[in-house]
């Protein structure tokens, strides 16, 4: 994995962003533990939210990884690539349509590849991913890293995308109505974060401090928007299927990436 995300890797090679994996260090925690607990997605492999402090953190339920013969490491991959390419977890890229409205395609980089993996250098399986050219829709050439997705704003088989259409209202708000705009906005925020508050919330606290050398202390998060945890993190998950397909690509046979000339 590290091979994958390091400079000069693969994700760093077609998105220019690149991470360093430790244990017990610094920085981004992911947590890898056996089942989905209380305040977990149902029929989940794992998944990846924000805390408090918005920062990123992913969860990997291992053992049900092993139940379902799905590679742990490949789920890992998934969840570390998509935290890379979105910190926020709210990304997303706006495609403009002749007739006034939009389309918002959310950020999620592995999600359209399903369960497409490839061996890393000394073996473990990795996730595919899509490249920068998917979120544009006439995109020409491959679009993601193995070669196995259609086209642009396109799943492979077993993948999925999340699309929303919406409508342009003119020039941005000003004043008072800029003022109730970003406040709405900040109380969805803040309701997201404390639905999913308690998930894992001991555990990266442990981490972070054990990283830090101190306890944190995180703000409050906020009233709940009545969500429960779980169905607010349902689209940042990657879901548990049994009797869904694994594709292994292997290292020689991965395309090599040709830049198409613009027509």
């Amino acid at each position: 994995m590290q091979s994958q995300v390091g400079h000069g890797g693969e994700f760093w090679w077609h998105w220019g962003l690149s991470a360093s994996l430790d244990i017990d260090g610094p920085g981004v925690p992911i947590v890898i533990t056996d089942y989905p607990g209380p305040a977990d997605p149902e029929d989940c492999l794992g998944y990846h939210s924000v805390d408090a402090n918005y920062r990123p953190w992913a969860v990997i339920f291992a053992g049900l990884c092993r139940d379902l013969g799905k590679p742990t490491t490949a789920i890992i991959s998934h969840e570390m690539l998509e935290m890379l390419a979105d910190q926020s977890t709210h990304g997303t890229n706006l495609v403009a349509l002749p007739d006034g409205t939009g389309m918002l395609v959310a950020l999620e980089v592995c999600d359209p590849c399903g369960e497409l993996y490839y061996p890393g250098p000394v073996g473990n399986l990795v996730s595919d991913f899509v490249l920068p050219r998917w979120f544009i829709a006439d995109a020409q050439g491959q679009v993601d890293f193995l070669g196995h997705v259609p086209g642009p704003l396109r799943e492979a088989s077993g993948g999925f995308a999340e699309y929303q259409l919406v409508r342009f209202a003119g020039s941005a708000p000003s004043g008072d109505d800029a003022g109730r705009v970003v406040g709405a906005a900040a109380g969805a925020q803040r309701g997201e974060v404390a639905d999913t508050f308690e998930s894992r919330a001991g555990v990266r606290d442990q981490l972070r401090a054990r990283s830090t050398g101190t306890r944190l202390r995180y703000p409050p998060p906020g009233p709940s928007s009545g969500r429960r945890g779980p169905a607010a993190l349902e689209r940042r998950k990657q879901p548990a299927r049994a009797g869904s397909t694994v594709t292994v690509v292997r290292r020689e046979d991965i395309p090599v990436f040709v830049e198409t000339p613009p027509i």
